[in-house]
């Protein structure tokens, strides 16, 4: 497979030019007369390795209307039946390798994620393409890319909810960042759509999104080692939340990915699981208050009876609050 389809500058393929320059019908016709004028030049064409994959979608019902398919290049022949297979809810790559589906679903979202707003069967198409990305092979380069698509489509007031989950899927919780970044933006409308997706993170009520901003990239400062994915999405819930914060790690901090816990630490844990949810969220934010400031401090206050940790924190809170 070239390796050029998805790394590399690209100059555009005429077909290409040929698309955003004219209407999906206009764009159609002109490349049946030019199969009718020269069938070798218009084949070679539409075999470009600089071909993106919007422009292989719609000429896609002229492939099979003039019986293309056995001159296509092997690329092209691969990405049509893995889009097939996409369409009909099937799991695509039958007869390829992984490396090989994994390319293709890379490619035909990066080459064709400049195209917004083709069609709901495009969106369908690239939605699932970055899902089996995220999910199979772990592909987080392409987030950024994603959450673009997102903002983009939500600008053209289009369906977002299965791109949002497939972004979520990824389970990392970088996501949020990139999603806080557009809280920034000069379009009101991303600033609503950045809200809805951060709604799950608490805030103080407050209208200025760029307060709004730096709220939620403390608050991921704070949390981003304690983050589990919770796999609710807008599929199940209309008001999912897709990140918690595991707070007997942050109580410990320990984060997610660390090793076992010690005995001493799961004893810790035994008796934070009984307190009140207002109790364990004081004790967590207290506790990684304290070993951002002094280790010695608080590993002493660790140390100390449960009963002793709380009234420390909430003394502590009641001067964080006057």
């Amino acid at each position: 497979m070239p390796d050029n389809r998805i790394q590399g500058t690209r100059r555009t393929a005429w077909l290409d030019d040929m698309r955003k320059s004219h209407s999906y019908e206009e764009m159609r016709d002109m490349f049946q007369r030019l199969y009718r004028d020269d069938a070798i030049q218009a084949i070679n064409m539409l075999n470009d390795e600089k071909l993106s994959f919007a422009t292989l979608h719609v000429l896609r019902p002229e492939i099979i209307k003039l019986s293309l398919w056995g001159s296509l290049s092997d690329w092209n022949r691969k990405t049509l039946e893995v889009e097939k297979d996409l369409l009909a809810r099937r799991h695509p790559g039958r007869g390829m390798t992984g490396d090989e589906l994994r390319a293709i679903l890379k490619w035909m979202l990066q080459s064709g994620s400049d195209e917004v707003g083709l069609s709901e069967e495009y969106d369908a198409i690239l939605d699932l393409a970055a899902l089996l990305l995220i999910k199979e092979y772990r592909e987080t380069d392409i987030l950024p890319l994603l959450v673009d698509i997102i903002f983009r489509r939500h600008r053209m007031g289009l369906n977002t909810h299965d791109a949002e989950w497939a972004l979520f899927e990824s389970g990392t919780p970088e996501c949020i960042a990139m999603i806080a970044r557009r809280l920034l933006s000069q379009d009101a409308r991303d600033v609503s759509m950045a809200r809805r997706l951060l709604k799950f993170i608490p805030r103080p009520e407050q209208d200025d999104a760029a307060a709004q901003y730096q709220w939620v990239m403390q608050w991921l400062g704070r949390n981003r080692r304690y983050l589990a994915y919770t796999g609710e999405s807008n599929q199940k819930c209309s008001a999912p939340r897709p990140f918690q914060v595991v707070l007997e790690r942050k109580y410990l901090q320990r984060a997610l990915d660390a090793e076992e816990l010690l005995p001493e630490e799961e004893a810790a844990v035994a008796a934070f699981s009984q307190l009140p949810s207002e109790d364990k969220e004081l004790l967590s934010e207290y506790s990684h208050y304290l070993r951002a400031t002094g280790g010695a401090q608080w590993r002493r206050w660790m140390q100390s009876s449960l009963e002793e940790q709380i009234a420390a924190a909430r003394r502590w809170q009641g001067v964080r609050y006057v």
